[in-house]
Order: C-alpha cells, then structure tokens, then sequence
C-alpha cells in the first residue's frame, strides 16, 4: 500500500482491489479519519499505468436517506446494488463493502417472505418498522442475515444483502470470518470468499441479533452509504431468489439483482 498526502495535508490511500492479466485496477480514497462518522469521500477507480494513474470513475459517497428507502423493495434492490454497507467496530474502525447482490422481499402476499400472509413475531418485527430499518435474523441454527426494511411504516417488504465486495477492514474480515467456521484452514480466506453470501457477509461484518432494528440511515454502528454520481453503468443481472423451493409460484419470480461478472456474487444464474 502506498500512501500520499496532498496541499490540505489528507492523505491518499492507494490499495489494489482487482488485478487482471492485462490491468491494475487501483481504490483511492481520500478521508479525513472521522472515526467512523460519515464519510463524505472522494473515490477513483482507476488504470495504473507505466505513466501513472488514468481515472476511470469518480464518485462521492453519502449516507442514504430514509426517504430513499422508502419505495417499493424491487426498486430498492436494484438500487442498493454498487451501495456500499458500513459496520462501525467498537474502536471506530470501519469495515465496509460494495453491495453486489440483493433479493426482494414483497410482503404479505410473498411466500417466501418471513412475513407471509401477516405473520408478525417479535422475530420479524423488525419488518414492520420504519423505513431504513434493518432486520437481521438466525437462520437454520448457524448464521445470521441482514436485510434493509424499506416500503412505509406497517407494510412489511424488505431487501435481503446477499454478498458484498469488501472495501475497507479485509483483515479483520478475515479474522472474523476465521473464528466462525466450524473447521479452520491453514491458508487465509481470499477476499472472494470473505463476503460472498448472506450468512458470510454477516460474520465477515460483525453482525448479529444486536443490530436488528439498527437505523440505517442515521445510526452509527451499521448504515449505508450510496453514491452521488457514477461515470458507468453497472451490468446487472437479474433473476430468481435462492433457496425458497417451498414458495410455489413465488420461487419463479425475477426478485434478485446481481453485479454481472463480479466475482463475489455468491450464486450465479
């Protein structure tokens, strides 16, 4: 990693974050060390070249409103796809990712919603909740899942995040994603491996049953921030949800939204 700093005296990170035969792609980001508060950064994604560094993208992040969360969840998913998620540790170091896949969840008449038919528990009240409200629940005895409750008040659809490109914090990741396997490996989890599913994402990111019902649009501990300007346009696919072969008619609905060729999409197709 390289390190610079400009006239204002803000440094200037410079971290590889994908590499190909025939390209170095570098992350630049420019942060004023707010422990953890919102960043309002400058991003470049760009060509290293023999000369130095051709820009391809530039963008500035800012938290997401809870007004932008309030729409329908189809709309929201495709939306939040290229957002980043952010989780704030204790001692204010950020861990975040690029969302690169999400799943709809429609409400009362989804049957693969945890909300089906009006069901309303103290587990998926969180559903119920304002907007920007996340809901995090245990699934199958082993992991948790975050999704992004959005729509308006008593309307129960929400977003499942399904995989994230990690961004900031892969170390500790890392660690967090050794000490929740059953069985560990010698070798280190590649950075594909850290965030590529619901459950993953979640241990990658610390997050479990004491985020549920985090604000986050405005909390501190857990939020989103998505991008004002993009130069490109993501390539996105967009398909059927994994995993809810009990949910008759509703399993063959287009609900989930994927970055195409982004290799930390956890299922392709």
């Amino acid at each position: 990693m390289q390190c610079t700093t400009d006239k204002g005296g803000n440094k200037t990170v410079l971290a590889r974050i994908l590499a190909n035969s025939t390209d170095n792609f570098v992350f630049v980001r420019r942060s004023n060390a707010s422990r953890g508060r919102e960043l309002q950064e400058e991003v470049r994604l760009g060509i290293e070249t023999n000369t130095g560094i051709e820009v391809a993208v530039i963008s500035q992040f800012k938290r997401a409103t809870r007004d932008w969360f309030a729409r329908d969840a189809a709309a929201l998913a495709r939306d939040l796809l290229g957002c980043r998620l952010v989780r704030v540790q204790p001692d204010g170091t950020r861990l975040s990712g690029m969302i690169v896949e999400c799943e709809a969840y429609l409400g009362v008449h989804d049957r693969a919603s945890h909300a089906y038919a009006g069901r309303r528990t103290e587990r998926n009240a969180a559903m119920y909740a304002d907007p920007a409200t996340a809901y995090v629940y245990f699934t199958y005895g082993m992991h948790y899942c975050v999704n992004a409750v959005c729509g308006k008040v008593d309307e129960p659809v929400a977003v499942l995040l399904r995989a994230l490109e990690p961004v900031e914090g892969l170390e500790i990741m890392r660690e967090l994603r050794s000490k929740s396997r059953a069985r560990r490996r010698e070798t280190a989890l590649k950075d594909r491996d850290l965030c590529s599913g619901p459950g993953k994402l979640c241990q990658a990111m610390a997050i479990d049953r004491k985020l549920n019902g985090a604000d986050l649009a405005s909390g501190d501990l857990l939020f989103i921030e998505r991008p004002l300007r993009r130069s490109g346009k993501l390539e996105v696919v967009n398909t059927t949800r994994v995993g809810i072969d009990f949910a008759g008619e509703w399993k063959d609905q287009l609900l989930r939204w994927y970055v195409k060729g982004n290799e930390h999409v956890s299922v392709k197709g």
